[in-house]
C-alpha cells in the first residue's frame, strides 16, 4: 500500500515544482548550458566532446580518463563540483532550483580552466 508520509512527502515536492515554474526553468537553463558546452567543445575538443542531456541533467566527455580528471581536479581547485561518470565523461546534476545566474557562473569558472588545460 505504500507509505503514507512518503507520499504526503512527494506531494510537497510536486507542489513546489508547480509552485515555482521549475520545469521551464530547468528546460531553459538546461538548453542554456548545453549550447554554451558544445561551443566550448568547438573551441577545446579534446575537452569537451559529445555533449548531452535533457534539462540540466546532463553529461560530456574528455578525450580520456586522465584528461576528464585533470579537468575535474583543476575546476574543483576553482570550487566547482563536477564528477565523473563511466571511462570519460563528466556528469553535471545540479539542483531543480539551478537557473541561469548560477549556469553563467559555472561557465565563467570553466572557460578559463579549459584554456588553461588546453595549453
Amino acid at each position: 500500500m505504500g507509505d503514507p508520509v512518503r507520499a504526503y512527502l512527494a506531494q510537497g515536492i510536486i507542489s513546489e515544482i508547480k509552485k515555482h515554474n521549475l520545469v521551464p526553468l530547468v528546460k531553459s537553463v538546461g538548453d542554456h548550458l548545453q549550447k554554451s558546452l558544445s561551443d566550448l567543445g568547438k573551441k577545446y575538443p579534446t575537452l569537451i566532446q559529445n555533449v548531452r542531456g535533457a534539462g540540466t541533467y546532463m553529461a560530456f566527455d574528455a578525450k580520456d580518463a586522465v584528461t576528464r580528471d585533470n579537468l575535474i581536479a583543476a575546476v574543483r581547485q576553482k570550487g566547482l563540483n563536477m564528477g565523473g561518470s563511466g571511462d570519460r565523461s563528466i556528469r553535471l546534476r545540479p539542483m531543480l532550483i539551478f537557473n541561469h545566474k548560477h549556469a553563467d557562473i559555472f561557465l565563467n569558472i570553466l572557460e578559463p580552466v579549459l584554456k588553461t588545460l588546453s595549453k
